[in-house]
């Protein structure tokens, strides 16, 4: 069976020079979180803004251009089609770098842990995570409590619920409508469309799976 990430840490630094070797790990492990959490971000952030671009293409009867900075979207038929595979394999890469993103996490925690475990006790390590847009919230939220329980409770409670909606009810239920849109504006006789949507499912088959490998409801706190 495959060690944990926190196993394999707690293997690999041992000794009298665990400390130092740690610290100087962690370094590397924080730039790669950091990296993977913009990476995230701008994923998180694409799939709404694509999602909002195919409902404005879709629902026009006319021919439309929409431009948002270097792209430009025509509203053919074959780019209202293209659109939802593409907003999906976002989602997907979206759902691949959270599991990256949360064994970064374990990791640089666990290395806390060894070279500095008052500021792990204390929860000092979470001060310095790297950021998320409200939408795509994993990992640990916050730093615990500041003084104010109820305004903490609060925030995890509005934070929990939305990212749920976001992450997993928005996406499917977009694919969903998106498909019933395209299906009765197209007919069923269109390859392409059939396409479209094989590949679709085969993508959220996907996604679905790093949500239940990777316990990614598990981590949205």
């Amino acid at each position: 069976m495959d060690k944990s990430v926190r196993q394999r840490i707690l293997d690999s630094f041992q000794g009298d020079k665990a400390t130092v070797e740690a610290k100087e790990y962690s370094e590397k492990v924080f730039s790669a979180w950091k990296d993977v959490s913009a990476s995230l971000s701008r994923s998180a952030l694409l799939i709404f803004l694509l999602i909002a671009v195919f409902e404005l293409l879709v629902y026009q009867s006319t021919a439309t251009i929409i431009s948002i900075g270097t792209f430009t979207f025509v509203n053919s038929s074959t780019v209202q089609i293209v659109l939802p595979i593409v907003i999906t394999f976002v989602i997907y890469d979206g759902f691949r770098l959270s599991a990256r993103w949360l064994r970064l996490e374990r990791a640089y925690v666990t290395l806390t842990e060894i070279y500095a475990q008052r500021q792990r006790d204390n929860a000092l390590d979470l001060l310095i995570e790297p950021n998320l847009p409200s939408v795509w919230g994993i990992g640990t939220f916050g730093l615990g409590s500041t003084g104010e329980k109820s305004a903490d409770e609060f925030m995890r409670n509005v934070n929990r619920t939305m990212s749920r909606i976001m992450m997993f009810a928005v996406p499917l239920i977009f694919e969903c409508q998106a498909y019933y849109r395209l299906f009765q504006k197209f007919g069923y006789h269109n390859a392409l469309l059939w396409i479209s949507a094989i590949i679709t499912i085969i993508l959220i088959l996907c996604v679905i799976s790093y949500i239940w490998f990777g316990k990614l409801l598990e981590s949205i706190n």
